[in-house]
């Protein structure tokens, strides 16, 4: 990856620019003295070439929100917790959250919320969207591949399933037994 700003030098000469899974650009490089890799995000590698080591509780914003532009002018030091606010207050206007599918900004109710262990309160997608994405994974092109894949599964393990059933039926037979009893005899039916 070529970069797209100046690089003001490299943290390791070996060093390379790779994307992180969130899609910021850092520095790359094997370090022997480690026996493993090392990162570190160009953004806050270039805050630190012109103020010194990053405060701890603090992070460093990209103004413009590309996460690509890393030039010292574009990058400004918050909190943490100031860093976490600037973002959510991109996310909600008025009670409202833009939808990520059909990119419309709709009321809060009309977002699914998310269970409470999960990162975020509201779902990315408006309800709408969200049905309509489920409706195409379960009816879509993949839909018989995983049809496939499971009756491949069920019939691999049909010996494997009944044994354990007999298994079940034997350990458990007479309380299947009083089960039935019992039911006949609400159902009047002679035992």
């Amino acid at each position: 990856m070529e970069p797209k700003y100046p690089t003001y030098g490299k943290p390791n000469p070996k060093a390379k620019i790779h994307m992180s899974t969130q899609g910021y650009p850092r520095w790359h490089w094997w370090d022997p003295s480690i026996k493993n890799n090392r990162f570190k995000e160009v953004h806050i590698w270039v805050w630190e070439q012109h103020h010194g080591p990053l405060p701890e509780g603090h992070d460093v914003h990209h103004a413009n929100e590309d996460k690509e532009d890393y030039r010292i002018e574009n990058l400004e030091l918050v909190t943490h917790g100031g860093h976490r606010r600037v973002h959510a207050e991109l996310k909600f206007k008025d009670g409202k959250k833009e939808c990520r599918d059909c990119g419309e900004w709709k009321p809060l109710d009309q977002f699914q919320k998310r269970p409470k262990k999960a990162r975020g309160l509201y779902l990315s997608y408006c309800k709408a969207c969200k049905s309509k994405r489920d409706k195409e994974y379960r009816d879509g092109p993949k839909r018989e591949a995983r049809l496939k894949k499971k009756r491949e599964y069920a019939e691999a393990n049909k010996e494997k399933e009944r044994a354990r059933a007999r298994k079940w039926y034997a350990e458990n037979r007479q309380k299947v037994l009083d089960r039935q009893k019992a039911q006949r005899q609400t159902e009047g039916t002679p035992s």
